[in-house]
């Protein structure tokens, strides 16, 4: 967030949405001509922004109600071919890089390199990668937290809503491609600096969860 110094000279963070680009092209047509995967993969990574920016343990009572407030717009469009969706994930990145992000992004940034960035349908790119893993570790490392039960409450997000479209999102097949490289790389995923913000402590021993099966 941007800091600030108010009249009795106390410091504060600040969201603001100037910090989006002040020009901002559409191209006419455009959402049309993805394919069903990458408008998947494209809500898939900016729900995982949004998710792990509003928990993120460097986030303030502003950014979780930014977060909040991005998420109950995002469920009010759904999960489905519509321009808005490019201004959601602008906001979401905004959030994400105002508060920080987690074992999600540790785990994609990780496994990048390794599986190849390419963006097209049938490459490994951040969105894929963000989109694959947001599933399983929502599931096992965020939704039961103490601050993610807390943030739902506080900020009126309907947690059963989020998670039935998160849970809508998982591709078994693309998961199950990509667990074993997240197995054998898990030490290096310990130690990523994302990993370190997470919402949840992450020890050596929680690839147990990826191991087990998730549905």
């Amino acid at each position: 967030p941007i800091s600030v110094f108010t009249e009795n000279g106390e410091k504060k963070h600040i969201m603001d949405d100037r910090l989006l680009p002040m020009a901002r092209s559409s191209i006419p047509g455009l959402v049309e001509r993805l394919s069903e995967s990458l408008v998947q993969y494209g809500c898939g990574d900016a729900w995982s922004h949004a998710v792990e920016g509003s928990v993120s343990p460097l986030g303030i009572l502003e950014s979780r109600a930014t977060g909040a407030a991005l998420m109950n717009e995002m469920l009010e469009v759904g999960l489905k071919r519509d321009e808005q969706w490019f201004d959601f994930s602008a906001r979401a990145c905004l959030l994400q890089a105002s508060t920080g992000v987690g074992l999600i992004h540790g785990i994609a940034h990780t496994l990048e390199p390794i599986l190849g960035t390419g963006q097209s349908d049938g490459g490994w790119g951040h969105a894929r990668l963000c989109s694959t893993i947001l599933w399983p570790v929502f599931d096992r490392f965020i939704r039961d937290t103490e601050k993610w039960q807390s943030f739902t409450s506080e900020h009126m997000v309907d947690e059963s809503a989020i998670s039935a479209t998160l849970h809508s999102l998982f591709n078994r097949d693309d998961y199950l491609a990509i667990r074993p490289h997240l197995i054998e790389a898990w030490k290096l995923i310990l130690r990523h600096p994302l990993t370190r913000i997470n919402c949840s402590l992450v020890r050596s021993g929680d690839i147990a969860r990826f191991t087990e099966d998730i549905v």
